[in-house]
């Protein structure tokens, strides 16, 4: 198997956000519990919390062509019994994110907005 550097590997990769994280979730934790599911590309839970002091996440998915099948498979996903909350994620590192006009889902039936 070819190297391939991480921003080649996941340029067109779907960015969820993940809240309602248990305390003690790390990202190799988050990365187990999304992984089963299929193409994950990447998992991170920043050291910080939300403005309620939650902890919450991220994870990236290769290959996204149904958004919405993959919002309700992410959706069934718990982390020690807690219920996760998963949205497509608005922003990226350098600002907002338009996944209509992405080519991994132009075919996506993502009716979001």
């Amino acid at each position: 198997m070819k190297w391939v550097r991480r921003e080649e590997r996941l340029q067109n990769a779907v960015t969820f956000f993940i809240s309602n994280l248990p305390d003690d979730c790390t990202s190799t934790r988050l990365w187990q519990a999304f992984f089963p599911l299929g193409n994950l590309g990447d998992a991170f839970v920043p050291k910080k919390r939300d403005a309620t002091g939650n902890r919450f996440g991220f994870i990236r998915l290769k290959e996204v062509v149904d958004m919405e099948l993959w919002l309700e498979k992410l959706k069934s996903v718990t982390i020690d019994g807690a219920i996760l909350g998963v949205n497509v994620a608005r922003f990226a590192k350098f600002g907002p994110i338009n996944y209509r006009s992405s080519p991994v889902c132009k075919e996506a039936s993502f009716k979001g907005g």
